[in-house]
């Protein structure tokens, strides 16, 4: 019988989830890198004795399908934002015409 894991995927997957800003570029939507702090904070809070570079590469390896999940949750938390800021935004007047932007003939 094979060895089984000393890391727990579903607690894994469920702090990802909660700390999604903290692993996901919000403007980009790419995982941030391995030596961003929030890595690091997920792992503390975890208390699994893994570094975070290891932690980024099951995520970005989308071992145990992490990657899959998050990115699902990731688009819904995206567009709620984007939401959110359009709503704010659409009291603000236009920028005007984009007839600057043309191209001359």
């Amino acid at each position: 019988m094979p060895p089984t894991s000393k890391i727990d995927f579903h607690q894994i997957h469920k702090v990802l989830t909660e700390r999604k800003s903290d692993t996901f570029d919000k403007e980009t939507k790419l995982l941030k890198s391995p030596n961003d702090a929030g890595w690091k904070d997920i792992i503390n809070q975890l208390n699994f004795n893994i570094s975070p570079k290891y932690l980024y590469l099951i995520v970005k390896e989308n071992r145990h399908d992490n990657l899959t999940k998050l990115k699902l949750i990731l688009d819904v938390y995206m567009q709620n934002n984007q939401q959110d800021i359009s709503e704010s935004e659409s009291s603000k007047e236009p920028f005007g015409d984009y007839d600057d932007f043309s191209e001359s003939k």
